[in-house]
């Protein structure tokens, strides 16, 4: 739980409008921060595969699922521009309606919509109700446009 809290918290202190070129550690606390924990529920979500651990490991995935990481990081992936090629579609109906769309947000460090798209693939391997869960929240189609051109 400390370190979903922490995520959380350390979301709110990144800077998602100016685009990193550089990977972790990037010099920015709480861009480190807010990477770093991101990559433990990866690590816990990867114990499964691993003899012996599993069961601790599942009980930890569980946890913070339970607690909102996957809610979390889909609204994530929803809140970041798409991909270059997608982006590129989207321009060009954009051009032809003339609408007009928010400003979306940046990835803060290079590898970060890779990290997400990872997390919350060890979070649905093998397992069928987050799956579903996915699913019912509209991911699917999110997650699959994000690996067109991960970043």
């Amino acid at each position: 739980m400390f370190i979903l809290q922490l995520f959380q918290r350390s979301l709110g202190q990144v800077d998602f409008y100016s685009r990193s070129l550089s990977s972790l550690p990037t010099g920015s606390n709480a861009t480190d921060v807010f990477g770093y924990t991101l990559l433990i529920p990866w690590d816990i979500c990867a114990q499964d595969s691993i003899v012996g651990s599993g069961e601790g490991s599942e009980h930890a995935l569980q946890t913070l699922l339970s607690h909102g990481l996957l809610d979390l990081l889909l609204s994530i992936l929803r809140e970041l521009e798409p991909p270059i090629v997608i982006q590129k579609s989207i321009d060009g109906a954009k051009d032809r309606e003339a609408g007009t769309v928010g400003e979306q947000k940046l990835c803060p460090y290079r590898g970060f919509l890779r990290h997400i798209v990872a997390v919350i693939g060890n979070c649905v391997y093998g397992r069928k109700i987050v799956q579903d869960e996915v699913r019912q929240k509209n991911g699917l189609l999110l997650m699959l446009q994000q690996c067109v051109g991960l970043r």
